[in-house]
């Protein structure tokens, strides 16, 4: 009776000691998922702020300039050398999406937050940006990877 009861008692501390050590691999990994989704989620309030704030400035730049339409994202207007406060913006705008796509890429911010909070803007600005990035990648061989962290993730449909 007593081997029974040692053998109930040594599989319950077995017991214990995996369900111990499952908890002590899966902590950190619970703890990293929800870090990168709470800075994925400040870098996103930060870059709508920024970006508003961007894209407010382009919006005056381009009415001081009386550019509208389609003219606004056109590479001659952008590149003027009377337009460098336009270019500063549009540099702006796309870096900053381009850190936030560089950081879901290397898996430091969830590429599937920033797809939901951001996914159909940063689209938009690739579409409406796409002719500016193709002629600014073509002026020379330092500039043929500028923003391509976005390329990717701005090609990816919304997530449903």
């Amino acid at each position: 009776m007593n081997t029974k009861f040692d053998r109930i008692l040594t599989l319950i501390n077995v017991s214990a000691a995996v369900i111990t050590a499952a908890a002590a691999l899966a902590i950190p990994i619970v703890l990293y998922v929800d870090a990168k989704s709470t800075r994925t989620l400040d870098v996103m309030n930060d870059l709508d702020s920024k970006a508003s704030e961007i894209v407010a400035e382009k919006i005056r730049l381009d009415d001081l300039n009386k550019v509208a339409g389609t003219q606004r994202f056109e590479p001659n207007y952008i590149d003027h050398k009377d337009h460098y406060a336009v270019q500063t913006q549009v540099y702006r705008l796309l870096n900053l999406y381009d850190y936030v796509c560089l950081g879901g890429k290397t898996n430091l911010f969830s590429l599937e937050l920033i797809q939901q909070m951001r996914g159909d803007a940063l689209r938009q600005t690739w579409a409406d940006y796409g002719a500016y990035i193709k002629a600014h990648r073509e002026k020379s061989d330092q500039n043929k990877r500028a923003w391509e962290n976005c390329d990717s993730v701005a090609a990816e449909p919304m997530a449903g």
